[in-house]
């Protein structure tokens, strides 16, 4: 098993902040209270259509257990000034949690306040030589009332960061509290292999391969080619 290190950037970030911890211990409340079948019970009907809900994705589920978690240490109040800017408020700002950027070097779409902010980050990941850290907004986590920005970082050599600024986006219209332990960002180590791509002609054996799946109603992805993913 690969062993991923979190270094704290200053002892206060030690003393104040919790770690990044397992994603699948982060799994929000719609998901985890959501049941596999629609109406509570499985069922299929006249089209031999199963009424299982997207709990029963494990493509979909998957994703909510994919590496770490960083969380917010601090409760954080957004409020709409009377000219459309935001004002942000921290119940607590050591460490500091974010900013606002003074400027952007991009286009924010129209569904976000025009203002770009950044996480600050208090714990860095070490990684195995050979692997390399993705940060991203928290798969699959659209109930979110902001968007982070992704980006990958070569870990195994660079764990000496000092800013660790994340940006993200203030979804418009939103204002009210993020709470502490909100996630910020999910972080998903990956080995650099070197990739090349290849197209090649049809295989009738792929049909073939998905109907047998298609043989049961549901299930039969996880029986069988499914792979349990460990991040303790």
């Amino acid at each position: 098993m690969k062993e991923i290190e979190f270094l704290p950037k200053t002892m206060e970030a030690e003393m104040l902040v919790d770690p990044p911890g397992p994603a699948r211990k982060s799994i929000p409340h719609w998901f985890a209270s959501m049941p596999a079948f629609k109406g509570g019970k499985p069922k299929v009907d006249n089209n031999g259509e199963g009424n299982s809900t997207v709990k029963m994705c494990l493509p979909f589920a998957d994703s909510f257990g994919m590496g770490y978690i960083q969380s917010t240490w601090a409760d954080m109040m957004v409020s709409q000034e009377d000219d459309g800017g935001l004002t942000i408020s921290l119940s607590s700002s050591d460490p500091v949690l974010m900013d606002m950027r003074p400027e952007t070097s991009h286009k924010i779409p129209e569904d976000f306040y025009q203002q770009e902010f950044a996480w600050h980050s208090q714990w860095i990941p070490k990684v195995p030589k050979g692997y390399s850290v993705m940060y991203t907004h928290p798969l699959n986590r659209e109930d979110l009332p902001f968007q982070t920005f992704s980006g990958i970082v070569d870990s195994d050599g660079y764990y000496h960061e000092t800013d660790a600024n994340h940006p993200f986006l203030i979804k418009k219209g939103f204002t009210g509290l993020i709470p502490r332990g909100t996630p910020m960002f999910q972080m998903i180590p990956f080995k650099r292999d070197d990739w090349k791509s290849n197209v090649v002609a049809h295989d009738s054996d792929h049909y073939l391969r998905a109907t047998k799946v298609r043989q049961r109603f549901w299930g039969g992805y996880k029986e069988m080619f499914w792979h349990k993913k460990t991040f303790n």
